[in-house]
Order: structure tokens, then C-alpha cells, then sequence
């Protein structure tokens, strides 16, 4: 009996010690459903939004799905599900399909054009200036303000389409990503600077140049340059190119604010040359209020 008892405690031991061997070497029950099952793990994923499922709950099922892209689980998902939408329902195949960073690298490469479309246009407004008399240099047509007319009714369709692309766009943007994202993560260079928004931010720029004719016009029609008009072009060239060149992020939001402002502007001006200006004087006092406010914000 002597003999068996310390064998038998030499046993047990050697047993509690290979059991706790094999207890640390596996893992407890509820960490290997922890592990292998994300939907048991304490952390929940709060990024889904209810608002992803909207469209789907409006549409058949079947259709939802042969028309809708796969519903987004995060943030950036979110944008590229509405974005995708958007593409297929509202953006042409050009526009959905636009290379962001092939116009971003042309507009580097060419840096130097802003200025030197600014001292062009400056150089040509002094050499006016210093004529006797303003050469008539746009040709007399039957009624001068039908161009006026057509050019700034032009230039508010432009504004309104891009209006309308840039807008959703960036609103989708600052609802999935937040402000700060929007306006500071090199990210949305990606997202916002491809596709419709993209092609309509670099059209943006590339308008800042056409409106140089602006001035044109009203040299044609014998009115006064004012230093603030002048100022305005040649500066909001120059930014917005640079800015544009530069991939800075925040030029989204006001080529956006930029697209609402001119969109009421060119409009006011094509329906005072076409019905005269004493006849809108009640809305030139909230254009200007416009400009002012657009200015401030951006």
C-alpha cells in the first residue's frame, strides 16, 4: 500500500500538468465563436445606414436587384453605392467614365497658363485703356444685346448643369463621409475628383477662362470697368487653377457654391439684355446679395 500511494500522486500531477498544458494551447469556447463568427463579437458595426436599404425598398425586389448595385456596409461604400447609382441614371457613360487624374496632371503640367492667360487679359484691358477711342472690335449685328443675350443665358446653362452634377455629388459625399473627410482627407481626390463631379470641376476651371470674355462684352457695349470686376477675373482664374493643380479638396465645395452664384447671376444678366435692366431692378439687389455670399462662404 506504501508503495502504490506516491505513484499514484505522480500520476495525477503528471495529468494536471498536460491538462493545463492543452488549456493554455486552446483557446476558451466563447473566444473561438469570437474569432471565427464576426456577427458574435462584442464590437458592433455601426457604419451600415438604414437610408442604404431606401432604394431597394421602393423596388420590386427582382428589379432592385438587376438594376441596383450590392447594399454598402461602411462609409466609402456608402458613396460608391449612391455614386454608382447615380451613374447609371442621371451621368452619360462620358461623364461617369472621366479620368480625374489625367485632367489634374495636364492642369500641373501646364501651371503656367493660368498667369499667363491673367497677363494676356490685363495686357489687352491696358492697350484699351490707353486708346483714343475703344475700337468697336466685335462685329455690329442687328441687335448687339442678342449676343449679350445668348452669351449669358450660355454661360447659365453651364452653371446649371454643372450645378447639378457637382451637387449631389458632394452632398452624398459630406452625408456618408462627414465634413471633415470632405474637406481635408486626400481620399476624396479619388472619389470626387473621378466621374461626373470630376469632369465637371475641371470644366469649372476651364470656364474661368471663358468668362475673360465677359469683358469683353461690356467693352463692345461702352460700359466702365471696375476694378472689382477686373480683380474677380483674373484672380478666380489664377486660384482655381492652382488650387485645381494642386489636388486641393476643398475645391469641390466651391466649384459647387462657384456653379449656384453664376447660375443666378448669368441668368439676371440674360433677362435684363433681353427685357431691359429697369425691368429687374427688384432682383439686382439679391444678385448682389448672392455674390456676396457665395464670396463669404467660400
Amino acid at each position: 500500500m506504501h508503495a502504490t500511494t506516491p505513484l499514484h500522486a505522480r500520476e495525477l500531477a503528471a495529468a494536471a500538468a498536460i491538462a493545463g498544458a492543452i488549456a493554455i494551447a486552446q483557446p476558451p469556447h466563447d473566444a473561438q465563436h469570437t474569432t471565427t463568427q464576426p456577427h458574435l463579437r462584442p464590437t458592433i458595426d455601426t457604419t451600415h445606414r438604414a437610408t442604404d436599404a431606401l432604394p431597394r425598398l421602393l423596388l420590386p425586389s427582382a428589379l432592385a436587384e438587376w438594376l441596383l448595385p450590392p447594399t454598402p456596409t461602411t462609409p466609402t461604400a456608402s458613396y460608391k453605392y449612391y455614386q454608382a447609382v447615380l451613374d447609371r441614371f442621371w451621368h452619360t457613360p462620358a461623364e461617369a467614365n472621366f479620368d480625374g487624374g489625367a485632367a489634374a496632371a495636364f492642369m500641373a503640367r501646364h501651371r503656367r497658363g493660368a498667369f499667363a492667360l491673367v497677363a494676356a487679359y490685363l495686357a489687352l484691358l491696358t492697350l484699351l485703356q490707353c486708346l483714343p477711342t475703344r475700337a468697336r472690335f466685335l462685329p455690329r449685328l442687328g441687335a448687339p444685346s442678342c449676343l449679350r443675350t445668348c452669351w449669358n443665358a450660355s454661360l447659365a446653362l453651364l452653371s446649371l448643369v454643372g450645378f447639378s452634377r457637382l451637387l449631389p455629388a458632394v452632398a452624398l459625399h459630406l452625408l456618408t463621409e462627414g465634413l471633415d473627410t470632405t474637406l481635408c482627407a486626400p481620399e476624396v481626390l479619388q472619389s470626387l475628383g473621378a466621374g461626373a463631379a470630376g469632369l465637371w470641376t475641371w470644366l469649372f476651371v476651364l470656364s474661368k477662362a471663358i468668362e475673360l470674355i465677359d469683358t469683353l462684352l461690356l467693352v463692345e457695349h461702352g460700359k466702365p470697368l471696375t476694378l472689382l470686376h477686373v480683380f474677380h477675373h483674373s484672380s478666380v482664374l489664377a486660384w482655381s487653377w492652382h488650387e485645381y493643380a494642386s489636388a486641393s479638396t476643398h475645391t469641390f465645395i466651391f466649384a459647387t457654391l462657384n456653379y449656384a452664384a453664376h447660375l443666378f447671376m448669368y441668368t439676371y444678366f440674360a433677362l435684363a439684355e433681353w427685357r431691359g435692366a429697369a425691368s429687374m431692378r427688384r432682383i439686382a439687389r439679391s444678385t448682389t446679395g448672392v455674390q456676396i455670399t457665395h464670396t463669404g462662404v467660400a
